[in-house]
């Protein structure tokens, strides 16, 4: 019997819309995780997400609907006993009916797999993929002439792109060696473009933007990042035929955290503009319906607990934050966020199983501003315009503004990890401050900076002698 630890609000505004907000896990004897979500024209929603609950043994293709406030209206499962079934992606078809993409499998080996099924998780057919090395299906979907295509990453840092007939027989495919693509899109022109990450040398991958026509040939390759390990997580194509990509950035710095990498590109994958945000690494990309900008979804990783969170974020069409937080309250890690019809948004993702815990499917309802029912001492607004180097640190910290924020720091309060106020500090009047930690211990700390705007600036500080 499964259990549901349900919380849900519904606020009222002054223009008499209402949003629905809720944070719900859904607990189950083993693991579980969610990975994709559609939905419905009555406000419900499909769930698309791996299991082991079922036979215990090994993963199926799970399938829910959840309805408006988070409850389950059914559970179903694709799959077979002694057989790793694993759903990555889904799109509705023209014909109403959904193509799941993902894996299949026994023991290491694995094949791409597609299942056509209706909106009750009926299999329609299904077909798997086989190649000489174990692949998985990452990304799916339709055509404008009603074909199905999708990525597929094999074993040894090699891609291979499918385009399928409506009941999955092969019509074409295209092999990239030496670059693993994480996702593809169709393009206005009819050909698809490809995201994902090639190794440049040992610990140094770049990311990597393919254009090809459509047979899958090669048009052209745009690559971006630094020295460190780079990679890419999303793409989506603009109504201007350019690109927004969803990235992540090794700045190779002493925190040891990658950065959240949106890269703005013209239809021929030159860089418009860049921007990098204090967060992890991102997942599936969407354009906001009133076109005034994009969300995302975001794990951020505290390497020194082992712990993943979920974030979401919000920026403009220029690439400035509109929202930008980060859920404390949610081990776990995100995967898919929908922009729902009452404005606001639907992450799927999974629970992080510690202690021998099995992880499990996690689902959060938001309002059109981010905030869901989480307490606000789970919630976290990240600061991008506050820098701490190093971080981890030893003996002293650098505390700094940066220049395009208006304001200098004017008080600085240090927090251990029992909340108990350490140094306090006022009085700077400066863009700058070092900080003597010298007498501090190991552990982690909170930092508050008061500017001289108003604004309470919050970052987590890990000491490390």
């Amino acid at each position: 019997m499964k259990k549901l630890l349900p919380i849900f609000i519904l606020l009222f505004f002054s223009n008499l819309s209402a949003q629905v907000i809720w944070n719900n896990t859904y607990s189950k004897p083993d693991s579980d995780s969610g990975n994709a979500v559609f939905e419905k024209a009555n406000g419900e929603y499909l769930v698309l997400g791996s299991s082991r609950s079922r036979f215990n043994t090994d993963y199926d293709i799970n399938v829910l609907l959840i309805d408006a406030n988070g409850d389950i209206v059914w559970d179903r499962y694709i799959g077979e006993i002694g057989r790793y079934e694993n759903g990555k992606s889904f799109v509705q078809l023209d014909d109403g009916n959904f193509i799941v993409a993902g894996g299949v499998g026994s023991g290491s080996e694995r094949n791409s797999y597609l299942v056509k099924m209706d909106e009750e998780a009926n299999i329609n057919w299904d077909m798997e993929y086989e190649t000489p090395l174990s692949s998985q299906a990452n990304f799916v979907g339709e055509t404008t002439d009603n074909n199905i295509y999708f990525v597929e990453r094999i074993i040894g840092d090699s891609s291979k792109l499918y385009l399928t007939d409506a009941s999955g027989n092969v019509i074409w495919t295209q092999t990239y060696f030496d670059v693993t693509y994480d996702e593809v899109a169709e393009t206005s022109d009819g050909g698809y473009v490809l995201i994902g990450e090639q190794e440049v040398e040992p610990d140094n991958t770049d990311i990597v933007l393919t254009k090809t026509n459509d047979l899958g040939v090669v048009s052209w390759t745009q690559t971006f990042g630094g020295p460190g390990m780079d990679g890419a997580g999303s793409v989506l194509q603009l109504s201007d035929d350019g690109f927004i990509i969803a990235a992540y950035y090794d700045e190779q710095i002493p925190d040891q955290y990658f950065r959240t990498y949106l890269i703005r590109t013209d239809d021929q994958g030159n860089e418009i503009w860049s921007t990098m945000l204090a967060l992890y690494s991102p997942g599936h990309i969407i354009e906001c319906c009133g076109g005034n900008g994009y969300v995302f979804s975001t794990t951020w990783v505290e390497l020194f607990e082992s712990k993943l969170y979920f974030g979401i974020q919000k920026i403009d069409l220029s690439g400035n934050i509109i929202f930008n937080k980060l859920y404390r309250g949610v081990q776990g890690n995100g995967q898919c966020v929908i922009e729902t019809q009452d404005s606001g948004f639907l992450l799927t993702g999974s629970t992080q199983g510690a202690g021998g815990l099995p992880s499990d499917m996690r689902l959060i309802k938001f309002d059109s501003a981010g905030n869901t029912t989480l307490s606000t001492g789970e919630i976290d607004e990240i600061s991008t315009v506050l820098s701490i180097l190093p971080n981890p640190a030893v003996d002293f910290v650098i505390l700094r503004l940066d220049e395009t924020y208006q304001g200098t720091i004017e008080a600085v309060r240090l927090y251990n990890s029992m909340s108990q106020k350490i140094i306090n500090q006022e009085r700077i009047s400066s863009k700058e401050k070092v900080l003597d930690l010298t007498i501090l211990s190991n552990g982690i700390y909170f930092v508050d900076i008061i500017t001289s705007l108003g604004d309470t600036l919050t970052h987590k500080l890990i000491i490390s002698k």
